[in-house]
């Protein structure tokens, strides 16, 4: 039998998830941006951890998931790129 303090634990941490799954099926999936340069901003830090750390653009890249505007737009729209190299990241 496992001891209480680890039992808490476990509870928490099935607890955390079941929030975080709830949190991500209820949220809209965009993220407001206010104006272009912060998307762009945004957009370029992303891919630059991305393309550093796996040598590859996130799987979201194509996705219209950043709100410029009222209008949904992808990482790849806003920098007009859709590589690491093209992006100039590497």
């Amino acid at each position: 039998m496992l001891p209480l303090s680890r039992l808490v634990a476990i509870a928490l941490i099935l607890l955390l998830i079941v929030a975080f799954t709830i949190i991500s099926i209820f949220s809209t999936g965009l993220e407001q941006v206010e104006t272009f340069v912060e998307a762009r901003a945004a957009c370029a830090a992303t891919g630059q951890a991305a393309c550093d750390s796996v040598g590859d653009l996130p799987f979201s890249w194509l996705s219209e998931g950043i709100r410029v505007g009222g209008e949904a737009k992808s990482c790849a729209d806003i920098m007009g790129c859709q590589s690491c190299e093209s992006c100039g990241f590497i």
